[in-house]
């Protein structure tokens, strides 16, 4: 067999094994190969082209890569499983259904609210909040509104030890030693709020005022 023979042997062995493999998805074969890759009822159909863009706008790809097959299988599956119950979810007349749809009413609401303020207001912000307090404090002529404070506090009491839930440790202390023992736990709740613990948190897991306490240490707004 000569040279020319066995280059053809071996591409046609290459051709072969790379046929068996499972196809890839990748922009050419998404316009070329736009075949239906799922189908449900026949009500509802996913093609190739509709997954490669699904797959190049999801999170999965940032970096760059190539993706499992298994993972394009179980991200397929979100895609048909969400895509369904949307379908459901627009033939039912929520508004039959008072309780649900007042709670989507509102929810909703919030989010416009939410992105309008995003999009139109704090991506167009190029000041910091110093510089905003500076420009309050230096024009009061044109807030009508006076300053307004969000109070928050962690409540931290002798009494609070010596009644709480480790009431042994702290009763046999003298009042000068209760009140050493009383600025030492603070300070220790003071150092878990610098290290990890969030504020609102640390409130309500150690604040002896337990109505502040239960929202996260806040009191209401001050003047």
């Amino acid at each position: 067999m000569n040279k020319l023979s066995l280059f053809f042997a071996f591409f046609l062995i290459i051709f072969l094994l790379e046929s068996c493999q499972p196809p890839v998805i990748n922009e050419y074969t998404a316009k070329n190969y736009n075949y239906v890759v799922a189908r449900a009822d026949n009500s509802y159909q996913l093609t190739m082209s509709q997954l490669y863009d699904y797959l190049y706008n999801s999170d999965l790809l940032q970096k760059g890569g190539i993706l499992d097959t298994n993972i394009i299988r179980e991200f397929m599956d979100s895609v048909i499983c969400d895509t369904l119950t949307g379908v459901d979810a627009f033939n039912i007349k929520l508004e039959n259904y008072y309780n649900p749809y007042r709670l989507f009413k509102l929810r909703y609401y919030d989010y416009l609210i939410k992105a309008y303020f995003d999009e139109n207001v704090y991506k167009k912000v190029k000041y910091d909040s110093l510089e905003v307090v500076e420009f309050y404090h230096s024009h009061p002529d044109l807030f009508s509104v006076k300053e307004h404070i969000n109070l928050f506090h962690i409540l931290i009491t002798p009494n609070g030890l010596k009644y709480g839930p480790d009431s042994l440790k702290y009763k046999s202390l003298s009042p000068e030693a209760l009140n050493r023992a009383t600025e030492d736990y603070a300070q220790n709740i003071r150092s878990l709020i610098k290290d990890s613990l969030s504020f609102v948190k640390a409130a309500q897991q150690y604040s002896h005022d337990t109505i502040a306490g239960r929202n996260g240490g806040y009191m209401g707004i001050i003047i």
